[in-house]
């Protein structure tokens, strides 16, 4: 199985943005940026509740500029079962043979990805070029665990055992804050449960501060 987080475009790529403001627009964001940062700093101290497969949740969930979305597949529908999204509607598409089957090896609702078929996650994010976003991706998983890689360069990641042969994966990425991300998931495998969160964070120097005030869980690096 292969994992891609991509963005901006729906292609393999990297795109940069650059933005210039006037002097006074300047101080009116950053005076706006410094109240988003502010409850973000104060949401980074909880985590919300915990949904089904969601075994990892990010400490930022719900903080100023983020969205949620998680598929449980109940349906062969395209929508997420959870959704907390104020840029758009996220949505999944098939390539290739992919089936949905009702039950498999206990749980209900899974996507059978064949050798060669992809799943893809459309999902709206902000739009802040001059911001950094952060990204957490989950998803839970029937096959053989040595087979299954991120590509690209995830910052933290981890596995853990979900039981009778499941295994939820979860990664973070560091990625330009950008209106729109792709998530593709590749066979052969079986998917049960995808989440995805992101969230604008403000520049390195800002993070480092929020670190310094014990606040600095977004960058934290778990010891599985």
């Amino acid at each position: 199985m292969q994992i891609a987080a991509l963005k901006e475009v729906r292609r393999d790529g990297r795109i940069e943005r650059a933005a210039n403001t006037h002097t006074h627009q300047l101080e009116n964001n950053n005076m706006n940026r410094s109240i988003r940062y502010a409850i973000l700093a104060a949401a980074l101290a909880c985590v919300g509740a915990v949904n089904a497969d969601d075994f990892n949740p990010p400490p930022w969930r719900g903080a100023p500029m983020s969205d949620f979305q998680q598929w449980e597949f109940k349906t062969d529908g395209p929508l997420p079962e959870l959704s907390n999204n104020p840029f758009g509607q996220p949505a999944i598409t098939q390539i290739g043979d992919s089936r949905w089957l009702e039950t498999f090896e206990g749980r209900d609702g899974v996507w059978c990805i064949p050798q060669g078929g992809t799943m893809v996650f459309h999902i709206p994010d902000a739009d802040e070029p001059t911001e950094k976003k952060i990204v957490r991706i989950q998803v839970t998983f029937f096959g053989g665990a040595a087979g299954f890689h991120w590509l690209g360069d995830p910052f933290d990641g981890g596995y853990e055992d979900r039981g009778n042969g499941w295994t939820g994966a979860w990664a973070d990425y560091t990625l330009p804050c950008q209106p729109f991300d792709v998530v593709l998931i590749g066979g052969p495998l079986y998917v049960d449960e995808m989440v995805v969160d992101a969230v604008c964070v403000p520049e390195p120097g800002t993070i480092a501060a929020f670190a310094a005030a014990g606040l600095g869980l977004v960058l934290r690096r778990r010891k599985r």
